[in-house]
């Protein structure tokens, strides 16, 4: 099996690519996601609202585009098998 490793530092091309999911994430912090989502919630309840809906936004979209997705996605069925090839190794710069 191979696990890709990605450094987080400028020169992991990997970890530079994702650069946009920083973007992202100051976008989801900036706006004001109580006022979104009709209130009622506190502004960090707002934000995992928010978060969550980007994530399965997203899988679905990479699911329409790349296939119907990872079956461990669809039926909850974990095994070595299932998970191995959705495995990364991410290192930390100190």
């Amino acid at each position: 099996m191979y696990l890709p490793v990605i450094h987080e530092n400028a020169s992991d091309a990997i970890y530079k690519a994702g650069a946009q999911s920083k973007r992202i994430a100051r976008a989801v912090l900036e706006n004001d996601q109580q006022k979104l989502i009709g209130g009622g919630a506190t502004v960090e309840q707002a934000h995992l609202i928010a978060a969550h809906e980007l994530v399965w936004e997203v899988l679905t979209l990479l699911s329409a585009r790349y296939g119907a997705g990872a079956l461990v996605l669809r039926n909850g069925a974990a095994s070595t098998t299932s998970l191995g090839p959705r495995l990364i190794v991410t290192v930390q710069n100190p």
